[in-house]
């Protein structure tokens, strides 16, 4: 984090705060489409004739392969939390020195849990069809953008079920369309 820091190690505020706030909304977007994905009703998107628009359509592709957007939103959501303690804890130690840790851990979790992850939840479980077919193009973008990650978690997603495959006997396996 030392963009964050001037020539003589001072907090240089303007970005800081803004990365921030951009890693706190960052985080409500995914975690807020990660509960629009799994609380869409596709009966309620074809009734309100939304599955005809460009976003709709997209949002009803999306859905036929719902590992995919619920996989990039855990990998945003994560990413950007972190992002925010990392930020989160150069601020307050530069502030308060060692104490800033502990600040930083307090007033991070309280942000975080707040309004990355409760407050947007609440809005896309409120409004699941139309919040998340406003998110879609965000989260087509994010697909691309994070494709390296999503491979290797799926890749290690089928790595397990072979593993699990090979010792659990003849067992027969549900899957999510079962």
């Amino acid at each position: 984090m030392s963009f964050l820091l001037g020539p003589q190690g001072e907090i240089m505020w303007m970005p800081a705060v803004l990365v921030l706030v951009v890693g706190l909304l960052l985080s409500a977007f995914f975690s807020g489409s990660e509960t629009g994905f799994m609380s869409v009703s596709r009966v309620r998107l074809r009734r309100s004739g939304q599955s005809e628009s460009g976003q709709g359509r997209t949002l009803q592709e999306l859905l036929r392969n719902i590992e995919d957007p619920i996989l990039t939103c855990l990998i945003g959501t994560n990413l950007f939390n972190v992002m925010i303690s990392a930020v989160l804890t150069v601020i307050m130690t530069s502030l308060l020195g060692d104490y800033g840790e502990w600040a930083a851990v307090a007033l991070g979790a309280t942000m975080v849990i707040t309004f990355g992850e409760i407050v947007p939840k609440v809005l896309y479980l409120e409004f699941p069809e139309t919040l998340t077919g406003r998110s879609v193009r965000g989260i087509r973008l994010a697909m691309l953008v994070f494709w390296p990650v999503r491979v290797l978690l799926l890749g290690y997603t089928r790595f397990l079920r072979f593993l699990q495959g090979r010792g659990g006997g003849n067992q027969e396996s549900l899957d999510r369309r079962s």
